[in-house]
Order: C-alpha cells, then structure tokens, then sequence
C-alpha cells in the first residue's frame, strides 16, 4: 500500500493512502457522523472515486492535493484554529472531536463557535445545536451571558425546550422573579440545583425528559399553579407535593411516543394529595396504579381527573364527594370488569366519564 503521512500537531494526523486523503485525529479516522446539514459550508476532504489502477497522472493529482491540504491545515492549527480558514461542518466537527481529547485551544475556540452560531438568527442552525445538545459544552458563565443576551429574561419567562441539556443551567436558580419555566424535550434525569428558590415560579414544564425522581423541595413552590412531567420516567411523587398549595395542574399522563420517550410508571398517589385544594385537573393516565388514597374525595375544585390505563381493581367510596360534573375517565381499569358496588354507584355518579 502506498501511504504518505504527516502529524500536524499531537494530535492530527493527514495521510495519502492510494490517492485517498484521509484525516485521523488521536490516531483513529476521522468520520462525519453527526447530521448537522445547516452548518455545511465547507465541503469535506473527500477521496476520488475508486480506480482499478492509479496512473502516474492520478498519483500527480492525489500527491497535490495532499500537499495543498496539509498547508491548509498547518495554516489552520498556526492560526489556533481559526474558524475562517476552515469553515462550516468539517470545520465544527473537527474542534469537536479535539474538544473531546482535551486539547485547550480547541475548547476555547469550539465553545467561541457554538456561541457565535446561537446567536445567530438562522433557525436551521440553532435548531441543530439545540437538538445535538451542544450547550452541555458552555460553561456555567457561557450559558447565562448566551441565554440571558438570547431571551428577554424581564419577560419574567425562560424557554430551554429542546436544547439537550443533561442538567438545569446554575444561573437559572438566580432568576428570582421568573414565572414561566419551560425545559420540555431534554435529556434531565432529576432536577439538580436549588429549584426551591424560584418562589415565584407558576409554570414548571417538563415534559418529555427522563426524571426518575422529583426532589422534596418541589414543595417549597409556593406558587406553582401547573406541573408538567408526561412522557418522564417517574415511579413516585414526594409527600411535599402536598404543599403547593397554588397547584391547579398535575400532568402525568400518556406518552404517544413510548419508543422515543420515558414512560412514567407512577404506582401510588400520596395520601397528602388532598391538600392540593386548588387542584382543577390530575392526569394520572397510563402509568401503574393500583389504588386509590381516600383523600382524593377532599379535592372539592377538581374538574377533571385521568385515571385510564392503570391497574385500578377498585375505587374508594370517597371518590363520590366529588363534584358530578367532573371529566372522569376509566378506560382500561379492572374496577369497570369487577363491577363492585362502589365502582357502579361511581359510573351513574358522574356526568362524564371516559371509558
């Protein structure tokens, strides 16, 4: 095989294996597996179509090529990778792949990029960044000065849906006096940082993540009116639930995509649920309860409550304190099977019921 090589610093590497230009980074081949079509400006390195027999023409023009490409990438690592001499993908991908091994100049440039490509006002290219989670890259100060500059933070409303964060940004908790909190589509497994200091908070969405667990200061919200967790992964809720006291929505419910997403598999219902005197709708559908607490009946302003798809063999009697024009919905219980007294008396109760 005739191969030519050359190390253009600790770790990149160019080779010139039969007219094929190839570039290794920490001594393994570099691919182009993340779908980033937005960022494409630069067309890769790419070898020729595949000869039967390379004539000494095409050994000429191969051997060109190579020496063209390492002066470019000498330039490029002189310059401390300078994102003007090799733009777009390729280029992004690269100081990722550095980024990753730990060269230092390749972390301060690379985060430099994803900044610079956020504030930008192509859809297209911040979508791609949020779905392939690159601000878990930025620092704690990176991400406030982006967010913040990116967002009208005195709306009082912070929306991170679908950034692929693995954690709440720190400076987040700071933002004392916002309301609306949206953090639905990312990749949280529990809701690390002091949540409890954002008193004014009146919608927490979370949907679509992959919580395990809710922490017991959730229940320091005081003024937490709606609650979204569907499609997480959550098998309880903490007793403190019953403090937020301001809580008129609970969501737990269905997740249409079961393979794409978290399934919450809820097993019981605190018995302190029915504090919750301000609670208008509880969708608990589709997870794995077994039974009911008796103090569910305490909830005289529930409007709607979603109990379909569980494993609810009976109802407590308490239920029928609820209010009768209540949306009731009961599909797939074994309660409707069974036909025990209380769960007919339940049935001709309500004005409404889903079965």
């Amino acid at each position: 095989m005739n191969t030519k090589r050359i190390a253009l610093n600790q770790y990149l590497t160019l080779k010139l294996e039969n007219e094929k230009i190839m570039l290794y980074v920490k001594g393994r081949k570099f691919k182009q597996l993340k779908n980033l079509k937005s960022l494409i400006s630069f067309k890769e390195i790419s070898p020729s179509k595949k000869k039967e027999t390379l004539t000494e023409k095409d050994l000429k023009s191969a051997e060109k090529r190579f020496s063209m490409n390492i002066n470019k990438y000498k330039r490029w690592i002189k310059e401390d990778y300078n994102p003007t001499l090799l733009k777009g993908f390729t280029g992004f991908i690269i100081l990722e792949k550095l980024y990753e091994i730990g060269d230092p100049t390749a972390k301060k440039v690379f985060t430099k990029e994803i900044c610079s490509a956020f504030k930008t006002n192509d859809s297209p290219i911040i979508n791609d960044l949020k779905r392939g989670g690159y601000l878990n890259y930025l620092n704690q100060d990176q991400l406030k000065e982006l967010l913040i500059d990116k967002y009208n933070i005195k709306k009082k409303e912070l929306d991170l849906s679908g950034f692929g964060l693995n954690e709440i940004p720190q400076f987040v908790f700071e933002l004392k006096d916002i309301k609306i909190l949206n953090l639905e589509s990312n990749f949280l497994e529990n809701l690390s940082g002091a949540i409890e200091e954002l008193n004014n908070l009146q919608i927490l969405n979370l949907n679509y993540n992959n919580l395990k667990t809710l922490p017991e200061s959730i229940g320091n919200l005081n003024s937490l009116e709606q609650l979204l967790l569907l499609n997480n992964k959550l098998e309880m809720l903490p007793e403190t639930i019953s403090n937020l006291e301001s809580l008129k929505i609970l969501d737990m419910g269905p997740n249409p995509h079961p393979r794409i997403y978290g399934t919450n598999r809820l097993n019981k219902i605190p018995k302190s649920i029915g504090n919750l005197t301000s609670i208008i709708s509880l969708d608990f559908e589709d997870n794995e309860l077994d039974f009911l607490p008796d103090s569910i009946g305490k909830l005289k302003s529930l409007k709607e409550l979603l109990l379909g798809g569980n494993n609810l063999k009976s109802l407590p009697e308490s239920i029928l304190h609820l209010n009768s024009d209540l949306l009731l919905s009961l599909w797939g219980n074994p309660c409707l099977e069974n036909s025990d007294p209380i769960t007919k008396r339940v049935l001709n109760h309500f004005e409404g019921i889903i079965l």
